[in-house]
């Protein structure tokens, strides 16, 4: 409905959440298959796509994933990017730590350098989600403007969701 008529390419790189719905399906087989089966046929039915869990969807070269999987098909932890700026071969953007950050890392070879962003994420401005609340999350809110060329991620613009809120919110003149 918020798209009101206008006609883009929708998708969603499954996450988490998904495989956990998965994973519970793989241990009750009277489940199998039935749930996100539902999920995705609803998805198509509105003109959405998906990419499973840990693989990439890839837009004028640059990978995009929930999260990256390393070596042993586990999401990348730690504080830094740098194990996966080490490991990547291609530029990537995900979110599933939801802190916003960017860093670039030179290579040797043809494309001299990936970049890799961490979106953040995209819930109102300050909320917590119940799990993280006496956690340190450093969340960062927002969405990112993204120019893409040849597999690097030539430009990024942050946009916050208090601006977003105020252009784009229930209360807004627009």
């Amino acid at each position: 409905r918020g798209l009101d008529g206008y006609k883009c390419i929708k998708h969603i790189t499954e996450g988490n959440h998904e495989a956990r719905v998965q994973a519970y399906e793989n241990l009750h087989p009277v489940h199998e298959g039935g749930m996100m089966l539902r999920v995705r046929e609803t998805m198509s039915r509105r003109g959405w796509t998906s990419t499973a869990f840990g693989q990439f969807y890839f837009v004028e070269g640059v990978g995009f994933t929930h999260v990256p999987l390393n070596i042993m098909g586990r999401p990348y932890g730690g504080k830094t990017l740098n194990s996966m700026g080490n490991d990547a071969m291609h530029s990537i953007v995900f979110g599933h730590s939801h802190k916003g950050t960017f860093q670039t890392f030179p290579k040797i070879g043809p494309s001299s350098k990936i970049d890799i962003l961490n979106l953040g994420c995209g819930l109102p401005h300050g909320h917590v989600e119940d799990y993280a609340k006496l956690s340190t999350t450093g969340w960062h809110y927002g969405i990112y403007d993204l120019t893409l060329q040849a597999g690097q991620i030539v430009s990024h613009s942050h946009v916050s969701m208090i601006r977003l809120e105020e252009l784009y919110g229930e209360n807004s003149l627009t």
